[in-house]
């Protein structure tokens, strides 16, 4: 045998395969072309249906407004370093602990929402007059107050969006509800309780900052005099302490720690007033980028990506729909086929039985039996 012929079989039945593949790709475009009338029907009775309940939908109104996080000012001196060892802050922009993504995931939490949802809207519509909380505007059921507040909660979480630009820092909030004036003023209330919450945790922050920093003031103040004392005592008694070394080097320590406790004393007098400061402070640390603004139009975006998103799920349904019908319909074909060799061989069966010496004469003869009609 030559390398060629050994190599002929694998090389067969890989032609073999190939045509085997093209008569199932052949197969698959056959049973959908036969079908095309069930598969186009599926498509468009589920589209019409799909148009319809997007139609009878309420619309979605979209309001938005973006913002930026503004850190603390510049720190008032150069001390601040001596100011973080000992565990204050001057008010540098190193200090903030509010990032962008801090106030992206701020919206979402139950102090933010719980306000909102407690808050009171008014809008006018075509039926009348509109005023109330959101947990009855939105309807929210439920046997007691706490359950209604967590289920309108759940519900405004769901309306809202909160997105924060790597690049620029902006954080965009976008309220969506079925009135303008009802996603204006949703988004509006976020935007006014990010705000609040900023200012009261700036300055409670800044209260327990002060009470601290006073009372390690007064220690410093005492400790710095303590220091004063013991370096105008040692001036004292060596007033000609230039001419003893050791006494040169013993003015020194003590030059050196009142040099130190006024730095001390000097840094936490700057942490303290900063403190006062930020304690009555009530300018924002939000600078409003794009205020929100009643939307004039509805989102028919994603009205459209429904009706699509169900047009493709009909599709890939109708298609498998065929599929079916055609495999059932072989089926059925493969199984009256079988059936009707069944009966000839039944027929045949029966006949040898009757006629056994003509049946094994044939066999004899090498002729094949033939099924009886």
């Amino acid at each position: 045998m030559t390398r060629a012929e050994g190599f002929r079989p694998r090389a067969y039945e890989a032609a073999r395969d190939g045509a085997e593949e093209s008569l199932n790709l052949y197969a698959l475009a056959n049973a959908i072309l036969r079908h095309r009338f069930l598969i186009v029907t599926i498509m468009l009775v589920a589209t019409l249906g799909a148009v319809a309940i997007q139609l009878r939908r309420d619309r979605v109104y979209a309001s938005t407004g973006s913002f930026v996080p503004q850190g603390g000012g510049t720190p008032l001196s150069g001390a601040a370093g001596l100011a973080a060892q000992l565990g204050l802050s001057l008010g540098g922009a190193g200090t903030s602990s509010t990032s962008p993504q801090f106030y992206a995931d701020l919206v979402r939490t139950r102090g933010i929402l719980g306000k909102v949802v407690a808050d009171r809207y008014t809008y006018p519509t075509d039926t009348g007059r509109v005023d109330g909380t959101l947990i009855q505007i939105l309807g929210a059921k439920g046997p007691t107050d706490a359950e209604r507040r967590d289920k309108a909660i759940a519900a405004v979480d769901r309306m809202i969006t909160a997105d924060v630009s790597v690049r620029t820092s902006i954080v965009k909030v976008t309220a969506k509800a079925t009135h303008p004036q009802l996603a204006f003023q949703i988004a509006s209330n976020i935007l006014k309780e990010l705000a609040r919450f900023n200012l009261e945790t700036r300055q409670s922050q800044a209260a327990s900052e002060r009470r601290f920093t006073e009372k390690r003031l007064e220690g410093a103040r005492q400790e710095l005099q303590a220091a004063e004392a013991r370096e105008a005592e040692f001036l004292v008694r060596n007033r000609q302490y230039h001419d003893s070394p050791i006494l040169t080097a013993e003015y020194g320590r003590l030059n050196r720690e009142v040099m130190f406790k006024s730095q001390v004393f000097s840094t936490l007098s700057q942490a303290y007033e900063q403190s006062k400061i930020e304690e009555v402070r009530d300018t924002p640390v939000l600078t409003v980028v794009d205020a929100p603004e009643a939307p004039v139009r509805s989102e028919a975006m994603g009205r459209i990506k429904n009706v699509v998103l169900v047009m493709l799920i009909a599709a890939v349904l109708a298609v498998l729909a065929a599929f079916v019908w055609e495999y059932f319909g072989r089926s059925t074909q493969e199984n009256e086929t079988v059936a009707a060799e069944f009966r000839a061989l039944k027929l045949a069966a029966a006949d040898d039985l009757r006629h056994p010496l003509r049946a094994v004469k044939s066999r004899l003869r090498g002729e094949r039996p033939t099924p009886l009609s």
